[in-house]
């Protein structure tokens, strides 16, 4: 069953990794001609290599631009800066009814220890409040006890290709410790993105998050994600697999839509079948003030063990987002 796990993240690993480069396909531009022209040795950059530093500086500031719009979880692991985010999502359910669910995050810059250190502060009901929802709050599930955890995260790499962090920290359960390693590629005009997270935990032993995503954007309109989740729980036994298409529509500084459908396997180590299916829509927008935001999401989800019959929801969130540059 491990080894199982193993040759599946190994094999997301590769598809990052040994993914070749497309060329592009735009002719010689005039500014980068003749920057070239003065340029002699085994060093000078030729006019793709222009080309493509600008294709990917375009993505990645779009993909961030979109991580930090919707305080993308993965985006915020890596925020090199004080913030303190406080979410109160309320979801109606057909089949659990009405859900309330806040949490609140702070991360605090500590630069007079070290500049790669960060304090960061959790508080929510999930049991383990440091781990944010892969689906964003997807579905609430009924907890009867409020959890708080502390931890210390030291960045050992910070690059645009690579970024690496080590994270200790305390609940009032259990302690925990681990690793979490980037690795970001462009592959033509997309670019891909693998997360894996490692961490141990005294009272549930280990678990292992992985995620690898492609982005491309059409258009300064149109951005296109597609993610692959990979969850290993050693208490649970179990590999959890989540295969999820987004299209976000940007309709203004201020508001994005994103479409999205979302596939859940419970565990494909045992059972290769598909759980439920997601089809939702969310619609995050500011108001009153940069800091603020609120989003509604009507969504759909088809689970398996209700012989596939619809089951309706709505989520409405309001949102504090305070960034610091300390």
């Amino acid at each position: 069953m491990f080894m199982n796990k193993m040759i599946i993240i190994a094999f997301l690993i590769a598809a990052c990794l040994t993914a070749s480069l497309a060329r592009a396909e735009q002719a010689l531009a005039p500014n980068a001609a003749a920057a070239e022209s003065g340029q002699e040795g085994q060093g000078e950059e030729k006019w793709y290599d222009y080309v493509h530093r600008g294709v990917s500086s375009t993505l990645l500031a779009t993909a961030d631009s979109i991580d930090d719009f919707f305080t993308d979880s993965r985006f915020a692991a890596e925020e090199n800066r004080s913030r303190a985010r406080l979410k109160l999502t309320a979801i109606y359910d057909e089949a659990d009814g009405l859900e309330f669910k806040p949490r609140l995050t702070l991360r605090v810059h500590l630069p007079q220890v070290s500049d790669k250190l960060h304090l960061l502060l959790y508080a929510s009901e999930d049991e383990k409040p440091e781990i944010e929802s892969r689906s964003d709050a997807i579905k609430v599930e009924e907890r009867n006890t409020k959890e708080a955890s502390a931890a210390l995260q030291y960045f050992l790499k910070e690059t645009e290709k690579y970024n690496i962090s080590f994270t200790g920290g305390a609940s009032f359960d259990y302690l925990y410790g681990g690793v979490r390693y980037r690795y970001a590629k462009d592959i033509g005009s997309w670019k891909g993105r693998f997360v894996t997270l490692l961490r141990y935990y005294t009272d549930d032993g280990w678990e292992n998050l992985n995620s690898l995503d492609f982005d491309r954007e059409f258009s300064e309109t149109w951005f296109f994600r597609a993610t692959a989740n990979l969850d290993w729980h050693e208490d649970e036994d179990d590999l959890s697999l989540g295969l999820a298409l987004r299209l976000y529509q940007v309709l203004g500084t201020d508001r994005v839509l994103s479409y999205e459908w979302e596939n859940h396997f419970e565990n494909i180590d045992k059972q290769e079948e598909l759980t439920d299916l997601w089809l939702l829509v969310r619609y995050r927008q500011q108001f009153l003030r940069d800091w603020l935001f609120y989003e509604i999401s009507p969504r759909v989800n088809f689970p398996r063990d209700e012989d596939w019959e619809p089951n309706w929801g709505l989520l409405f969130r309001i949102e504090i987002n305070l960034g610091f540059s300390g």
